[in-house]
């Protein structure tokens, strides 16, 4: 096959089970979201192990990169936390290429059979194995193609670039060529195998690998400017400008100390772990300062944190009146986390933000988290010595977190109705969107008042608002405009779906409110 459309068949095939992995990874790091990350806040230095093992499973650092910046958009994630993951993602980005080094890429094929087999015959987890391991497979045989056609290929043009003396030149390449291939695992790949056949000597791949390094976080730093981890893009952009300014001065000696221990490819990998290897030597031990320094630069205001309960104390099980002060700390929590929620996602129904979607996904599943820990607690209450109110509040309790649980649920659906609607390119009428707005904010002053009745603040009598009447009069609009052809059917079902779950959102608020006054 001609040079260029067998690599641009390999990108392709790369890419795509790059990308299908890195899916069915992060679902399975969402499953258990609430005990990964509060390890990671408390413990950051955990954080550089899952870091690399993360990279390792989705055979990206990009794709774990973009994860720690969005769980630090979302706020679940702290910013120092956030640094450790990130420094690990660098040095496990040396993972892709070594197995393709120790040609994975002949196995590929065997990979994408057994994968897809057992991915079509099989059920249940062996079903989400296989598939993982189909697209593994893939993107393997995806960079076989790749490297086979830079490598070997008559029209070597990859060789001809990478064999430079002009270490700036070298430099560039590797940027350019990252930047284009959106991942660095294939220039990487390609100058290893090239070291391998004895192409390419150290002295040369060491800009280009410089280069790769820089290259490669492109896509982060843009990414986290889309959202509120800025100062994670900057200070990634910060590592790797350090590195490569302290390295460029001392190449030859580097060169040298690499010729010294590895040979062939093995020298080009070296070069990748080691300047990843003392990036996070430094920065590991500089954390505390380097945090200090990053937030003078960059004062942004970090989000709060709750994704997990943090007055739920054993020690207080045997007092019931201390439990239900806990239990009800905890749903203010979780009404800031509703009202968050809520907020993103009529924000998206006006103005589409992609990243936004993802945030009240990570926020639903803290509020998931939260539900079961408190049913959790409550159950856990010696039963032998409860009055017959405590054991009736013990329900109502656990009833008022179903409700809320219900409420993020039918948040998630106007999440789901934002995105349906940019995707099919629905456009409300003016009309439309000035009674969402209307409907929205009395369903936010709902919100309103029962943060403040949980927590206790004094609030005058709710105002009748006629909501259930505007609902109703809202959908009656919206028929008669489709009657008048002003409006698609794909805009009639998209609204009328959002103004159900305006309206299971105040039963529920209401019926919590009910609760509450009767506890």
């Amino acid at each position: 096959m001609p040079f260029i459309p067998s690599i641009l068949l390999g990108l392709v095939l790369f890419l795509f089970g790059c990308f299908k992995l890195s899916e069915k990874v992060t679902q399975t790091f969402n499953l258990h979201l609430r005990s990964y990350v509060s390890k990671i806040n408390h413990h950051p230095s955990l954080g550089f192990l899952l870091g690399f093992i993360l990279t390792a499973a989705f055979q990206s650092s990009t794709a774990a990169i973009v994860l720690a910046i969005s769980l630090v958009g979302a706020g679940l994630l702290t910013f120092r936390a956030s640094l450790p993951f990130i420094l690990a993602a660098g040095l496990a980005s040396v993972v892709t290429p070594l197995l393709v080094v120790f040609k994975i890429t002949n196995l590929a094929p065997f990979f994408i059979i057994i994968g897809g087999l057992f991915w079509l015959l099989t059920k249940g987890k062996t079903k989400k194995v296989s598939e993982a391991v189909f697209y593994f497979g893939l993107l393997f045989f995806g960079l076989g193609i790749i490297t086979d056609a830079a490598v070997f290929s008559k029209q070597n043009f990859f060789r001809e670039i990478f064999i430079s003396s002009n270490p700036f030149f070298g430099f560039l390449v590797g940027l350019i060529l990252t930047v284009l291939f959106q991942a660095s695992a294939v220039p990487l790949s390609i100058l290893a195998v090239l070291g391998s056949q004895g192409l390419v000597g150290i002295g040369g791949a060491l800009p280009i690998i410089l280069g790769i390094n820089l290259g490669a976080i492109s896509t982060e730093v843009f990414s986290s400017f889309a959202t509120r981890a800025k100062r994670v893009g900057l200070s990634i952009f910060f590592f790797k400008l350090f590195g490569i300014i302290i390295f460029f001065p001392f190449l030859n000696q580097f060169s040298f100390f690499l010729t010294t221990f590895f040979k062939g490819a093995g020298q080009v990998l070296a070069a990748h772990f080691f300047f990843n290897f003392l990036l996070s030597v430094v920065f590991l031990f500089l954390l505390t300062p380097f945090c200090k320094m990053m937030k003078k630069i960059m004062p942004e205001k970090e989000a709060e944190i709750y994704l997990w309960p943090v007055h739920l104390n054993k020690k207080i099980l045997n007092d019931p009146p201390q439990v239900f002060l806990a239990v009800k700390r905890e749903f203010s929590g979780m009404m800031t986390l509703i009202k968050k929620m809520f907020e993103e996602s009529i924000e998206n129904i006006f103005q589409f933000k992609e990243n936004k979607v993802q945030q009240v996904e990570y926020k639903e599943k803290a509020i998931d988290n939260i539900q079961s820990e408190i049913l959790k607690f409550l159950d856990k209450i010696p039963k032998e010595n409860l009055k017959k109110e405590e054991a009736k509040k013990i329900i109502t309790y656990a009833e008022i977190t179903d409700e809320l649980e219900r409420i993020a649920d039918r948040i998630m659906n106007l999440n789901t109705l934002s995105f349906l609607k940019k995707t099919s390119k629905v456009d409300f009428s003016g009309e439309a969107m000035r009674e969402i707005k209307e409907i929205s904010s009395l369903v936010k002053n709902k919100l309103l008042f029962l943060e403040k009745i949980i927590s206790r603040q004094p609030v005058a009598e709710e105002k009748e608002d006629f909501i259930e009447e505007k609902i109703e009069k809202s959908k009656n609009n919206h028929l008669e405009r489709f009657w008048k052809r002003k409006c698609t059917t794909a805009d009639g079902s998209i609204f009328n779906n959002i103004l159900i779950n305006f309206r299971e959102i105040v039963e529920h608020l209401e019926r919590i409110v009910y609760l509450l006054k009767e506890s």
